[in-house]
């Protein structure tokens, strides 16, 4: 069994048909949703060709996308990168059967109506089996065609984490030029200390609760090291009650993971979160009581004659933003300036996708957004996270543009 090649099967019949699951009330019919697989049989990283058809525009407009999940596995919990949006009303997608050891049990084909991976908007779902086969034959699949990073990418934060002195190695993200945690991570390593806290998950109301003084319960995968790549990022919708309060965190959910904001966390936990702006070091103590951090009184400015321009202000959904920037000077580079698009009445934090240019004059692009509506490009003369300064306090100007 060691040395067999497990395969992948598919335990679905040549033009299969998605059963109907949970329909969102907001969502345009979904009774013409179908899908259908070439074959039910594939051996690791053989390609899945998945053929769709009947989605509405309203449902591409909403974002709607395939994922593959264990079976009564959470909305928000989908396998690795099994999943892609649907960009039409019928057509076709891409995947690669997984090449992970061992024997995995059933586990289901999802399609989501909308953008937030909860369970109102799972519409269709259908069976799928891994399991271990015969000897199957070598299959070489061919590199994948390149595309565009959707804007709801994320990059892993490059800064050493100590906590409380000691160097933990965590699987951290930036987004927005803030630092987003695993809070099982957070939840292991504060473990024992004063500021411990248990984690828990209310399937009743889909809530994430925090229990402070309580150890910690581990779920298994804490501290596991992430692959240092790009990932996709989405909203958890979940409410989030700390002590039987709820409060208003922004949490995005990474590989099937839930990441909080540093900083949102901790001042809630009351744990001091301190930043060296030398060595990009964060510092995380339990001895210490959380202090909110401000814009020290600039003595220069730095950000006086920087720029950004467009050469069009509206924009077809998935073109090509390009934004040049002047003006950039070696300190506001190394501070970490950047360029982020957002939706307009967003607040600074919230951003779709950001870029740091480089100093002097360069330029950098973006995928204009799949939704239509207004939305900003905005400069800022630092990353604000990790200077500790206010979003306000940096922000240098803004381009209006439309998406349509």
């Amino acid at each position: 069994m060691k040395n067999m090649k497990k395969l992948l099967s598919l335990a679905l019949a040549l033009a299969l048909v998605f059963t109907l699951a949970l329909a969102p009330a907001a969502t345009a019919s979904t009774e013409n949703v179908k899908l259908s697989i070439e074959k039910t049989m594939f051996s690791p990283l053989e390609k899945i060709i998945v053929t769709y058809s009947g989605v509405t525009n309203e449902m591409i407009a909403a974002q709607s996308w395939i994922a593959i999940a264990q079976a009564g596995a959470q909305a928000e919990n989908y396998y690795g990168n099994l999943w892609s949006y649907v960009t039409s009303n019928s057509g076709t997608l891409e995947f690669y059967a997984p090449n992970d050891e061992g024997l995995y049990d059933l586990y289901e084909v999802r399609f989501y109506g909308g953008y937030q991976a909860n369970e109102d908007n799972i519409v269709r779902s259908a069976s799928v089996t891994f399991g271990v086969g015969v000897e199957p034959p070598v299959v070489t699949p061919p590199t994948p065609t390149p595309t565009p990073a959707p804007s709801n990418t994320v990059s892993p934060t490059p800064s050493k984490v100590f906590v409380n002195g000691a160097e933990k190695s965590f699987e951290a993200y930036n987004i927005g030029g803030n630092n987003y945690f695993k809070l099982r991570d957070l939840a292991s390593v504060l473990n024992g200390s004063a500021k411990q806290f248990e984690v828990g998950y209310d399937n009743a109301t889909k809530a994430i609760t925090m229990t402070t003084g309580q150890p910690y319960t581990a779920a298994g995968g804490e501290m596991a090291a992430g692959d240092g790549k790009a990932k996709a990022a989405n909203p958890t919708p979940s409410k989030i009650y700390i002590d039987g309060k709820e409060l208003n965190f922004t949490v995005y959910n990474i590989g099937g993971n839930n990441f909080f904001k540093l900083r949102d966390l901790m001042s809630a936990l009351d744990v001091a979160v301190t930043y060296d702006n030398t060595t990009k070091n964060i510092g995380i103590d339990t001895s210490q009581p959380y202090v909110e951090t401000s814009a020290a009184t600039p003595t220069s400015q730095p950000s006086a004659g920087a720029n950004i321009s467009l050469d069009k202000t509206t924009y077809a959904a998935g073109g090509t933003i390009t934004v040049a920037t002047t003006g950039i000077t070696q300190e506001m580079a190394t501070k970490q300036a950047f360029v982020g698009i957002y939706n307009a009445s967003a607040a600074h934090d919230g951003y779709i996708a950001y870029r740091y240019p480089k100093a002097g004059s360069d330029t950098v692009t973006f995928t204009a957004p799949s939704i239509k509506g207004s939305y900003e490009i905005r400069l800022f003369n630092e990353d604000f996270e990790l200077s500790g300064s206010s979003a306000s306090g940096t922000f240098v100007m803004k381009v209006s543009i439309t998406v349509n």
